[in-house]
């Protein structure tokens, strides 16, 4: 299968099998993040929303997978988290390679935090 090759903010890079569910993704952007879940997520994909939490306004996001979006070279989504402190993560595929298992590639300094209020809040932190 083609797996997406997902380029993340502040340089980290993840393998994905196509067949991930986008629930299953945000689990690996969580545990890449070393943040617990216990907030609101969506994934915003060609200016449509994806969950799979009930509480969020969005399209059910259970049998979405990396596949069934044809993402293609290049393209851009937004995984936006915690919508009180207004976590959004850029993604962007890098490439198209054969691999069954998500890997993280490559990655430089721990994430941020996750309860520090949001990028703006961070940066002063």
């Amino acid at each position: 299968p083609c797996i997406a090759e997902l380029r993340l903010f502040a340089g980290r890079t993840i393998d994905v099998p196509a067949n991930v569910s986008l629930p299953m993704l945000n689990d690996v952007l969580l545990a890449c993040l070393d943040w617990t879940g216990e907030c609101l997520h969506e994934f915003d994909i060609r200016g449509r929303c994806y969950s799979h939490v009930a509480f969020v306004s969005a399209e059910p996001s259970t049998s979405v997978t990396i596949e069934s979006l044809g993402l293609r070279l290049g393209e851009r989504f937004e995984w936006r988290y915690d919508f009180c402190a207004g976590w959004v993560i850029d993604a962007r595929v890098e490439g198209f390679v054969d691999v069954i298992a998500t890997t993280v590639v490559s990655g430089r300094r721990r994430g941020p935090l996750e309860w520090v209020s949001g990028a703006a809040q961070f940066a002063v932190w």
